[in-house]
């Protein structure tokens, strides 16, 4: 039973080999879909004889979300089958990726994070989710070196997704001076987050740096053209070899807005890709 759309907060649901349930053509009414605020994690250090504390910083906790929903079978038989797939859709031996309507350019990570019932009233039965993530941020459903960031792309958050009108957004250059833009909330750090820097051609003493952060990428061995440098989070592969051994293991983040990036140690021709997601609160 397809639910009209004024009378609900629906979303999808993305596994992650890549199935989709959208939980109106599922027959399941989303009566409310609820993200909390993020939950601080303060450090703080007392010294006796002293009031108060020094703080030592904050980070946030993973994200938690609350969903009611309304499941509609065909009829009163077909309820168990109905059930069923709903057991099937939240399988939380997995995490899953959670896209609401009101914001398609977003998704979740998540797992639900308690059992729930499902009471069933004729053809209908209501039931409540928690959700729980291991991130404290959403991220955009697109990726800047796969998806174009653009207004016209619905890989990404047309309002309030960071997205700018004055300026393209490119993220595959070849010159040694350009910028980079991040349009999320967060820092993609890629200890803990991806981000996928490749840069193809020859090379001798490459660096990559960002201005922005002051941190650079050294890479000691010589590349040729056709050769490609992958830095995907903490690894290095030449060509799809680790080569780790041969850098200063030095890790670039991409700060929220513009970052200036720096290439040097190119020979000839060259191309320079950043490959992330945009992380929102």
């Amino acid at each position: 039973m397809r639910i009209p759309e004024y009378l609900s907060s629906n979303f999808k649901i993305i596994r992650l080999d890549g199935t989709t349930y959208d939980m109106r053509e599922c027959g399941i009414l989303v009566k409310s879909f609820i993200v909390d605020s993020p939950s601080p994690v303060h450090s703080r250090e007392t010294i006796e004889g002293r009031d108060g504390f020094i703080d030592m910083g904050t980070t946030y906790d993973g994200r938690t979300a609350h969903a009611e929903l309304q499941l509609m079978s065909v009829d009163i038989p077909d309820f168990a089958l109905f059930r069923n797939e709903v057991f099937r859709m939240f399988d939380s031996r997995e995490y899953f990726y959670l896209i609401c309507d009101a914001e398609p350019g977003k998704r979740w990570r998540f797992k639900y994070d308690s059992k729930y019932s499902i009471e069933q009233k004729a053809k209908s039965g209501t039931f409540s989710i928690d959700f729980i993530s291991d991130s404290a941020y959403a991220e955009s459903v697109g990726r800047t070196d796969t998806d174009p960031v653009d207004m016209d792309s619905d890989a990404w958050q047309a309002v309030g997704g960071g997205l700018v009108m004055d300026e393209d957004l490119i993220y595959k250059w070849s010159q040694s001076s350009f910028r980079i833009y991040n349009g999320g909330d967060a820092i993609v750090d890629p200890r803990q987050y991806e981000l996928i820097i490749k840069f193809e051609g020859a090379s001798s003493g490459l660096q990559i740096k960002n201005t922005t952060t002051g941190e650079t990428f050294k890479y000691s061995k010589s590349t040729a053209a056709g050769d490609i440098l992958t830095i995907n989070g903490p690894r290095v592969l030449l060509n799809g070899v680790s080569s780790l051994r041969n850098s200063n293991r030095q890790l670039l983040r991409i700060v929220p807005g513009w970052n200036d990036i720096q290439i040097s140690g190119t020979s000839g021709s060259f191309t320079i890709t950043f490959g992330f997601r945009w992380l929102y609160l």
